[in-house]
């Protein structure tokens, strides 16, 4: 049984951000499992579903190893997308997956900086652990409850 698009759009991991995701031009199913952030299988179960609902359809594309296949919005998925659009959600979730690829990116030089740490100071010395917390207590009762959100 079919269940209803509010239903999917509502009740399914991934199904907003795969209608997020694909462009116009179609996107392959690897590149929606990469930028969509849940498992293979439930790429596929959601891109199942949408087409069940007709919302996207495979389509083939000329590639340099023969034929493979995008998925593409229909006219009904397109609407769909219009209206995600016009409510900043895929804006939003294209700010999201931004910010994700900078935490990435920021984790490398944190264990940088980590591992500099415990080569310079006993990072196990309870005196300087508890002056670094009330230091750091300070610091965030000293800021504009504001800078969290806009990133500081």
């Amino acid at each position: 049984m079919t269940r209803s698009l509010v239903g999917f759009l509502e009740d399914s991991d991934g199904a907003v951000e795969i209608l997020a995701t694909i462009e116009v031009s179609g996107t392959r199913y690897g590149e929606l499992v990469s930028k969509v952030g849940v498992s293979h299988d439930t790429v596929a179960n959601r891109l199942n579903e949408a087409e069940d609902l007709g919302l996207v359809r495979r389509k083939a594309v000329a590639g340099e190893r023969g034929t493979t296949h995008k998925w593409a919005l229909t006219g009904k998925g397109a609407r769909i997308r219009m209206e995600m659009e016009s409510l900043g959600i895929v804006k939003h979730y294209r700010l999201i997956q931004m910010y994700r690829q900078r935490v990435r990116e920021s984790k490398v030089e944190l264990y940088d900086r980590v591992e500099e740490l415990e080569h310079e100071m006993d990072l196990d010395d309870e005196l300087e652990n508890e002056m670094a917390l009330e230091r750091w207590r300070r610091a965030v009762e000293s800021r504009n409850p504001d800078d969290d959100a806009a990133g500081e």
